[in-house]
């Protein structure tokens, strides 16, 4: 009979005490990887605390955490404020270290100490709301005002772009428009509905919007291939711009337009392709 292995008292009170310090050696990759989420979340409260301490709740309503439907899937936005003055669509930010950013520019650049990291125009991260606010709630563009705010200790090394505040400056920016854009019963009606259409805020609805995002980038409904189906890099000859689109491009946040192929085996079909071809050359069907 096998003899039973017999666990000191010493090691079972001293683990019985101790036991947290087991835990430690997860502590660092737990941070990494939920340090994008916590920042965001910081940069998101300072957003609201600076709304609520300058804007009268009366006068605009804020709401956070938006996801709603839209036609690539669903949309995130960091907030949404309702107002007779306009519909705020603001996309929160939190860096820091040197800002490098062109309006016309896909990505923007990040310089920390001497990483470098190159991210996403967020005003064309933020044109994309617009577009499914205004599909959704059948508003015209300018009536939905973008708003891009950059909180933590950022720099930006050129000209900041038009749309886009430090800290707390957006709300100097929202208190500039004084000219009613909506009636009450119109706010009310745009309250109700964006209640009635966002998606539940919580875990789930985070997780399905990511799993969507990355859908979306790999194979789910958007790709990137030649309009001319003939193997050969399309030129600008290759197709006719015949309108605008209402969404934004998947891959770079630029307007997509309706292009006709001109050539190759889908001459004569309509597709979306993105307007900043050829450096993007993303499209999808009509």
């Amino acid at each position: 009979m096998a003899a039973e292995t017999v666990v000191p008292d010493f090691f079972v009170q001293i683990l019985s005490k101790y036991w947290w310090m087991l835990l430690i050696p997860a502590i660092p990759p737990l941070m990494k990887m939920f340090a994008p989420l916590i920042k965001g979340k910081v940069g998101e409260g300072v957003v609201n605390l600076a709304a609520k301490l300058r804007l009268d709740p009366n006068v605009y309503h804020m709401m956070k955490d938006v996801t709603i439907p839209s036609k690539t899937g669903t949309t995130q936005i960091d907030h949404v404020i309702v107002s007779k003055f306009g519909l705020f669509v603001i996309e929160t930010k939190n860096y820091k270290g040197w800002i490098y950013a062109d309006t016309k520019d896909a990505k923007w650049t990040q310089v920390n100490f001497k990483q470098k990291n190159r991210f996403q125009n967020p005003l064309r991260q933020n044109y994309a709301h617009i577009c499914a606010l205004s599909e959704l709630l059948e508003l015209p563009k300018d009536k939905i005002l973008g708003v891009v705010c950059f909180m933590g200790d950022a720099k930006f090394k050129t000209e900041i772009p038009s749309g886009v505040f430090l800290e707390g400056r957006y709300v100097n920016y929202i208190q500039s428009f004084q000219t009613p854009a909506f009636s009450e019963a119109e706010v009310s009606g745009i309250i109700q509905k964006l209640e009635s259409e966002r998606l539940e805020r919580g875990f789930k609805t985070n997780r399905q919007h990511i799993w969507q995002l990355k859908d979306r980038h790999s194979t789910g409904g958007f790709r990137s291939v030649e309009p001319g189906g003939d193997g050969a890099p399309p030129s600008k000859n290759d197709f006719a711009v015949t309108g605008c689109a209402k969404s934004a491009c998947p891959k770079c946040g630029a307007a997509m337009v309706l292009r006709t192929a001109k050539k190759g085996a889908n001459a004569g079909n309509q597709f979306w392709g993105c307007s900043r071809y050829p450096d993007c050359k993303s499209i999808r069907p009509v």
